[in-house]
């Protein structure tokens, strides 16, 4: 349960980069102003969508909490870098 749990949480984490990343795409073009707001809004998003898995897998009364919610935002944290690496080739292509 907890691994299925865990694996469901990256998955998604992966999608919602690709996501984002098309988003992202649709918005080179826009003013600067357009692309910041896309850019800020992905990030309140993804913020959001976070505390909403820990909260929920804590609420749930699932095991090893604390362990699942570090991991979380590992997985945050690595796939937020990730993310700023790719986006720095849209930024300078623009």
């Amino acid at each position: 349960s907890v691994t299925a749990t865990w694996f469901g949480v990256v998955l998604f984490y992966s999608a919602l980069n690709i996501l984002f990343w098309v988003w992202l795409k649709k918005a080179q073009n826009s003013s600067p102003l357009g692309f910041s707001v896309v850019v800020n809004g992905m990030t309140v998003a993804k913020m959001f969508i976070t505390l909403g898995i820990i909260t929920v897998y804590m609420v749930a009364e699932m095991p090893e909490k604390t362990q699942f919610a570090l991991a979380v935002f590992a997985v945050f944290v690595c796939n937020s870098a990730l993310f700023v690496i790719d986006t720095q080739k849209i930024i300078r292509k623009g």
